[in-house]
């Protein structure tokens, strides 16, 4: 997770906020964008010199990447079922000990 904590730092010195472009837009970069811009602004209200993370809020901003991360795959997955120019194949794989899993081939 440390290169996406990075990269969505270096979007937002970049100049980019959360929303305004597609990659500030994507998951994972969009909450920990937003996560970033609040300490920055706790940061300055309290007049602090010293970035203080807190923990709370970093749980909660892992918690809604997660979310959001179930959220897009969940919405991946409609599109593919809807998708009439795939076949499905079952497969006796276990992916993360989910149960088995079919696939659709073109």
């Amino acid at each position: 997770m440390n290169g996406l904590l990075e990269e969505s730092v270096s979007l937002l010195n970049a100049g980019l906020l959360p929303g305004e472009s597609t990659a500030a837009n994507a998951v994972g970069y969009k909450q920990f964008m937003e996560y970033f811009l609040k300490m920055q602004e706790q940061k300055e209200e309290e007049g602090s010199k010293v970035w203080r993370p807190c923990y709370e809020d970093f749980i909660t901003t892992v918690w809604d990447f997660q979310k959001q991360t179930r959220r897009l795959a969940q919405d991946q997955l409609t599109w593919f079922r809807k998708e009439s120019d795939f076949k499905w194949v079952c497969t006796k794989v276990r992916f993360f000990l989910s149960s088995p899993r079919c696939i659709r081939l073109r």
